[in-house]
């Protein structure tokens, strides 16, 4: 009897709590659907305020505050701001940010040069007064409030001035598009710690590809840059890249120039490598501005107790870098040290000889070096470069028979000699597969692409687009470039608008494009009548004539790659209808007028 009732007492109190819980959970439901939520109030910058921005103070904080929102529910409440135009609605704002703490905080906080960039990304000219409008909303759970806003007035800087950071992004670059991930260049100090305004970095950078500079990796407060040549301006065109390769990028904005060095090498020289100053020990690139290697340094001049090297670029005694002095490891570039201030740099000292993992890290964080123990590594066997390349597959103009292959056009440096690089302009298919061949034979050897590495294999690189292509390869540093030719023309003053105009070429096959062309007199002040080639329209992408030759073409844009130090426009001596042709294919690049 006593068990029964223990049964019927414990029962009742599993059903009193089910529905104590269905009261609670039915509770909390009506609070969420009939809690209500007011606006914040708004604090600072009050209505009609106006706000002069001052470049001297691009640092200095700009605080927008507003007090608590109030709800009658006890529920987290985040708010957002905004700044938007007077006619806008908060729908497309200029700014649209959450505030820190999750979203918790009632203000936000950001710099005048962020705010000057967003005003001028709005479209507000330089020492404009931008009317704009700042607000916050609300929201708790399921509740948002609208936009709470006060109208104010803000003075743009009276000048652009140059950034305080600068990033790059791009489908050219390293880590793409996303501006979140952009790679960061490093503001050049001056020996005294202050900063100048030249930014650079080193880093690779992808042929047929395109870049812009950034001021900030949040988009919404980033200045975006282009260049239309050498010069450096803000807009959102891509820059083009020719040539896929590793460079030096140099941006200075007190000449408001973009600058572009390829580097072939960085390696090590000095009293500790085989063949002392006379020797050359390569570093591998790494990706994000590094290079590493490990490395046997030895006793190459005994009668020198200071043993020691320098960093050097392209086997090139100007471009060096050493160690700045009472630093531990910082570099500076000894070709321009002084211009930066530096009286003096040193060369790297080396205390322990031995196989050591050297490391040269050029890129955002600064230009640095670690000399550390390593280990005896295997070396690799570098890539044989073939007397002659054929291009072949079901993406070729000619199919997949290797006996129908195309040859490829093999570089000539000025001095007569053979380059590494392999060229050909020809279309694609896409949705289609090539290799490279050294031969046109079945037995041949054959190259394909392993993330963007240049290998021996045969397995098929893929096309993604049909076009015309200029294809690149590059034995010396194992790489192969697709660049799209959207039309190949003419420009001089022997067609219409002269300089100005444009006349294209109908691509035939083979690497060849040829049209009809009337040539006409289009600028009778200038006696020496004559064009170049140009393609896409871009002034980047010139041939022109090399003196001195039967009508050889080579391209003005990595002319001084090859050693060439000038070439010429090509002379018209007849006008009226001719047919010009353009050849880019394996007999080389030239050109007739008939």
């Amino acid at each position: 009897m006593k068990t029964q009732i223990n049964k019927l007492s414990l029962l009742f109190i599993f059903i009193s709590l089910l529905a104590l819980t269905s009261c609670e959970e039915e509770n909390n439901i009506d609070a969420l659907s009939t809690f209500e939520l007011s606006g914040p109030l708004l604090l600072s910058p009050q209505a009609d305020f106006t706000l002069n921005l001052e470049s001297q103070n691009s640092n200095d904080i700009v605080r927008f505050e507003w007090e608590s929102a109030n709800s009658t529910g006890d529920f987290l409440i985040t708010y957002t701001f905004f700044i938007d135009l007077l006619n806008g609605d908060f729908s497309e704002p200029i700014l649209s940010q959450t505030t820190s703490n999750n979203g918790a905080e009632t203000f936000f906080e950001l710099t005048q040069g962020e705010l000057d960039v967003i005003l001028s990304n709005a479209g507000f000219e330089s020492n404009e007064v931008a009317s704009v409008k700042w607000g916050v909303r609300a929201q708790s759970i399921n509740q948002i409030t609208e936009v709470t806003s006060f109208d104010i007035n803000i003075r743009r800087f009276d000048a652009q001035v140059p950034p305080n950071s600068l990033f790059i992004a791009g489908d050219a670059t390293e880590t793409g598009n996303d501006i979140s991930n952009a790679i960061q260049l490093r503001r050049l100090p001056n020996a005294d710690g202050s900063l100048t305004n030249i930014f650079q970095l080193y880093t690779s950078l992808q042929g047929g590809s395109t870049y812009n500079f950034y001021s900030s990796q949040n988009e919404d407060m980033a200045l975006t840059y282009t260049s239309n040549g050498e010069n450096i301006e803000i807009g959102d065109a891509g820059i083009n890249v020719v040539q896929t390769g590793v460079y030096r990028i140099t941006v200075d904005f007190n000449s408001e120039t973009l600058n572009l060095f390829n580097i072939d090498r960085w390696s090590i020289v000095g009293n500790v490598i085989p063949d002392g100053w006379n020797g050359d020990q390569a570093l591998e690139y790494q990706g994000n501005g590094i290079w590493q290697s490990t490395i046997e340094l030895i006793d190459a001049d005994p009668g020198d107790a200071n043993k020691r090297f320098i960093f050097r670029a392209n086997e090139d005694w100007e471009q060096v870098l050493k160690i700045i002095p009472e630093s531990t490891n910082e570099l500076a570039f000894e070709a321009t040290a002084g211009e930066f201030g530096y009286t003096s740099l040193e060369d790297v000292p080396v205390s322990n000889l031995g196989f050591r993992l050297i490391t040269l890290s050029l890129n955002g964080n600064g230009f640095s070096f670690t000399n550390e123990l390593g280990e005896e590594e295997e070396e690799e066997t570098p890539l044989e470069t073939p007397d002659q390349l054929y291009l072949s597959g079901s993406a070729t103009e000619t199919g997949s028979d290797v006996s129908n292959a195309l040859l490829m056009n093999r570089l000539i440096n000025e001095d007569g000699s053979e380059s590494e690089i392999f060229e050909i302009f020809t279309s694609l298919t896409g949705g289609e597969s090539y290799n490279f061949f050294d031969e046109n034979i079945a037995e041949s050897i054959s190259y394909t692409v392993n993330s963007g590495t240049l290998e021996l294999g045969n397995n098929p690189i893929d096309v993604s687009e049909t076009g015309i292509y200029r294809v690149t390869v590059d034995f010396n540093n194992a790489t192969v470039a697709l660049f799209q030719i959207t039309n190949w023309s003419i420009v001089g003053n022997v067609i219409e608008n002269s300089w100005n105009g444009d006349e294209p070429l109908d691509y035939q096959g083979n690497g060849i494009f040829q049209a009809s062309i009337n040539l006409i007199d289009a600028d009778p002040g200038d006696d020496n009548k004559r064009f170049i080639f140009r393609a896409n329209e871009d002034w980047a992408l010139v041939f022109k004539e090399i003196p001195e030759t039967d009508m050889e073409l080579a391209f003005e844009g990595t002319a001084g790659m090859f050693g060439y130090t000038q070439l010429d426009d090509i002379s018209v001596s007849n006008l009226g209808t001719q047919q010009i042709t353009l050849t880019l294919n394996g007999s080389g690049y030239s050109y007739t007028i008939n």
